[in-house]
């Protein structure tokens, strides 16, 4: 046998069952889906991402972590988050798709809805090599079914008659309606007509079916004109004649007020030889398919393309309470808020209603508690420092105040009394009138990880300074267009910028560090909130016109793996003759 020959093949074949292990290595724990790539830094919401004939509602967790988000009505579970990279998630509710946000590497979307919802999957991530281009935050997209219509089966009576076998003379009896309230299953005392020399009226519980040659006054198999609609002890599926919400084929022993055809007490002789059968009108059940309108959910949304943003704050009025950051939790998920500042707590459908709580630390205590606009907010309770607010339009607002519970007495200043200015004169300064104002808050977002400390932003004449993750408290600015720079900080390059409302953004110029918004005039609740994107500059490209330095352990090392490689697929007596890498540096 020739074994140089056979070396080749089987040599082949384990090259390709390694490259096969490779790849099944890289596919193993991937989430259910394959996501959508979005290239860029740029932010998107689920209106923005939808398909043909869908209509999203977004659960927007942001900074992404493991814990427990809801708006209300989707409840999400995130776990296993490793590196702000990969996390897994579970809902109560099904989710058409969930968008991994990440930085100007890209982002993934993983769509679910088209085939069908889902309830959690693990393994989602965003787009890069590990511990690059981290996750910024994510958003679950869902809907809600809209009611249906099922049809039920109604039983309904249907009336059929058997034709006599042979004409007699029958009884003429005079049906009249007389409405009984005695159970259905129970016979009645009224008077029958029995056979007798001389007829009488005597009530019996059985008709007896007796042929005889003399006339008699015997009932027949069936009492004529009497509905056969008659109640045993067995249940059967013969219907009521009492009304019902909903049509069902249960018989019941209650009594009704059903008028029935009693004959009267008038009988005649009918000299009959064979037991007359006369045609008697027996209720049928025949079930139909009778659509009725059930709906299948109960539940009545808000409308869908309408969203409220929640802000939560704390203020930095009071001794001791400057530099020190405070836990809010909303519906038990949890907010760090410096003193100071506000932050972005997640947006809800209008008239959601939400528990807004603060963690009160030792020392302090909950002095105030405010609610923007005021009528959103109920049932404050300082001592636990809990409020419950509304969700409305626009912006609603939660300030905490907290103080000392050692408060040094200050000290009262001197009241001064204001100088009556003097009678203004024909040459007085006219009052100048009064510029429409809007409110304004800038907030400071990470692209990924790496970004922490303050940065400072400048618009008219003012400025403020935000650390990573949190927002400036509320800026009172002039209605109409305003343009914001944020400084220049080493190490770090603005990525992104964007509005809430989305529509208040007029443009953006990255490498400028700037945009330009509109104000609209009103108060807190129709704020146009700015946020700013960062990210950390984590390697420098080398200077045009230069190569990398060389390094030549490293190259020998890579030169002797890639030999051994080879050799193992081909064979020992296969030799590469490989030159040294050179490498120079261009001045």
């Amino acid at each position: 046998m020739n074994t140089q020959r056979r070396r080749p093949i089987f040599l082949i074949s384990g090259f390709l069952a390694l490259i096969g292990l490779i790849y099944m290595s890289t596919m193993a724990g991937a989430a259910s889906v394959t996501p959508e790539f979005f290239a860029g830094s740029g932010n998107r919401t689920c209106g923005q991402l939808e398909g043909p004939g869908q209509d999203w509602i977004e659960l927007k967790v942001d900074p992404n972590a493991d814990g427990v988000y809801s708006d209300g009505t989707l409840t999400v579970t995130i776990s296993n988050t490793t590196n702000d990279k990969t996390f897994d998630w579970s809902s109560n509710i099904g989710v058409d798709a969930v968008f991994v946000k990440a930085g100007s590497g890209g982002s993934y979307l993983y769509r679910y809805d088209p085939p069908a919802e889902s309830t959690g999957d693990t393994n989602l991530t965003s787009p890069g090599a590990a511990n690059q281009n981290q996750i910024s935050h994510i958003s679950f997209c869902y809907d809600i079914d809209a009611a249906t219509n099922t049809p039920t089966n109604t039983a309904t009576p249907t009336d059929t008659s058997t034709p006599t076998d042979t004409p007699t003379p029958t009884v003429t009896s005079t049906a009249t309606n007389t409405p009984t309230d005695t159970p259905t299953n129970t016979p009645t005392d009224t008077a029958t007509s029995t056979p007798t020399d001389t007829p009488t009226n005597t009530p019996t519980d059985t008709p007896t079916n007796t042929p005889t040659d003399t006339p008699t006054n015997t009932p027949t198999d069936t009492p004529t004109n009497i509905p056969t609609n008659t109640p045993t002890d067995t249940p059967t599926n013969t219907p009521t004649n009492a009304p019902t919400d909903t049509p069902t084929n249960t018989p019941t022993n209650t009594p009704t007020d059903t008028p029935t055809n009693i004959p009267t007490d008038t009988a005649t002789n009918t000299p009959t030889d064979t037991p007359t059968k006369t045609p008697t009108k027996t209720p049928t059940n025949t079930s139909t398919n009778t659509p009725t309108k059930t709906p299948t959910k109960t539940l009545t949304p808000t409308p869908t393309s309408v969203m409220g943003q929640l802000k939560v704050c704390k203020s930095d009025s009071g001794a001791g309470v400057k530099g020190k950051v405070f836990t809010i939790k909303v519906n038990g998920v949890s907010y760090q808020v410096p003193a100071g500042y506000c932050v972005l707590a997640g947006q809800y459908p209008l008239n959601t209603r939400l528990t807004v709580k603060e963690v009160i630390p030792t020392g302090y205590f909950v002095y105030a508690i405010e609610v923007k606009p005021s009528l959103r907010g109920s049932n404050k309770d300082k001592v636990l420092g809990r409020v419950e607010v509304t969700i409305g339009s626009g912006v609603t607002e939660v300030i905490f105040t907290n103080r000392l519970l050692s408060t040094p007495t200050v000290t009262p200043r001197p009241t001064r009394t204001p100088t009556q200015p003097p009678a203004c004169s024909p040459n007085c300064t006219p009052t100048p009138t009064s510029v429409p104002s809007g409110r304004l808050q800038i907030c400071k977002e990470p692209d990924g990880s790496g970004v922490s400390g303050n940065f400072t932003f400048r618009f008219a004449t003012k400025s403020r300074t935000v650390p990573v993750d949190a927002c400036s408290l509320i800026i009172t600015v002039s209605a109409g267009t305003l343009t914001i720079t944020e400084d220049a900080r080493a190490g770090y390059v603005l990525s992104d910028v964007y509005t809430i409302p989305s529509g208040r953004l007029i443009s953006k110029n990255l490498s400028n560090r700037s945009a330009t918004v509109t104000i609209v005039q009103g108060t807190a609740a129709s704020q146009t909130i700015v946020v700013f994107v960062n990210r950390a500059v984590t390697s420098q490209a080398a200077p045009e016109g230069t190569t990398a330095v060389y390094n030549p352990a490293a190259s020998q090392d890579l030169r002797t793996s890639f030999t051994s490689f080879w050799e193992m697929i081909l064979g020992s007596n296969h030799k590469f003759q490989t030159q040294p890498i050179t490498r120079s540096l261009i001045n």
